[in-house]
């Protein structure tokens, strides 16, 4: 996930709530770690906002498969 404006901040709560309920995820990660942040007073963030997990996985885009590593932002090829 990824939070950048105070507007968006506010409902952060309530969105994971809702994410929990109707997706039922392994876990959301936060990367709101950007300076836009700033712009509007926030501070910048990241890491889980439940319980740890592994946090590289597997994601296929027009048929590549890659593995995404969520903390750091990173992609490999593994096709």
């Amino acid at each position: 996930m990824q939070f950048l404006s105070l507007g968006i901040e506010r409902w952060k709560d309530t969105i994971i709530k809702v994410l929990k309920e109707v997706l039922n995820p392994k876990g959301i990660y936060e990367r709101s770690d950007v300076p836009v942040r700033e712009l509007e007073g926030l501070e910048q963030r990241k890491g889980f906002l439940t319980e740890p997990f592994d946090t590289t996985i597997i994601s296929e885009e027009n048929g590549v498969k890659y593995y995404v590593d969520i903390e750091n932002g990173q992609k490999l090829d593994i096709s």
